[in-house]
């Protein structure tokens, strides 16, 4: 945005400002007078309005407000994957993964619904059903990582896991 014709700018504290210079007379004291309207600041040489100034030119009507830039735009399924999520919290899965496996549930989840959903397909196909489906995770989980994650996990804590889940 460019700075009005009749703006000036003011250094205070090392920080340039803009202002608009309103001249007006003061009929009590006898003389002539200005009012300054800050309306910005200048960033990096770039003028930035502040809020108030762009409020003002949007009710004049001299900039209406613009489209509001996405920085991400995507369509993905979630009607197995939500009722995955509320089979999982109704039964108490969710919470108990988060005490036995506490850095690892959501990943843990993501590759057990894959495995539900897509029932025969391999692990390295996980890529692009991650991309497609909202799911716990919410990224891809490699296949090198995949066999990370599984080796992780040892008997010992699936045991944990397993009588953990017995005594609720």
């Amino acid at each position: 945005m460019d700075i009005p014709w009749n703006a000036k700018t003011q250094t205070i504290q090392g920080r340039q400002y803009v202002f608009i210079d309103t001249p007006y007379w003061n009929a009590e004291k006898h003389r002539g007078e200005h009012k300054h309207r800050y309306i910005g600041k200048i960033v990096e040489g770039q003028f930035v309005p502040n809020g108030k100034y762009l409020l003002s030119l949007e009710k004049s009507g001299t900039v209406k407000p613009g489209p509001v830039p996405v920085t991400e735009c995507k369509r993905q399924f979630y009607g197995a994957t939500y009722l995955l999520d509320q089979i999982g919290d109704k039964l108490g899965i969710v919470d108990d993964l988060k005490v036995f496996f506490p850095d690892k549930y959501k990943q843990l989840l993501s590759l057990a619904y894959f495995f539900v959903l897509e029932e025969g397909m391999s692990a390295y196909r996980l890529r692009k059903w991650a991309l497609t489906h909202k799911h716990p995770y919410g990224r891809d989980i490699p296949s090198q990582r995949i066999s990370e994650l599984m080796g992780s996990i040892d008997e010992a804590s699936k045991m944990d896991f397993s009588v953990g889940r017995l005594d609720v």
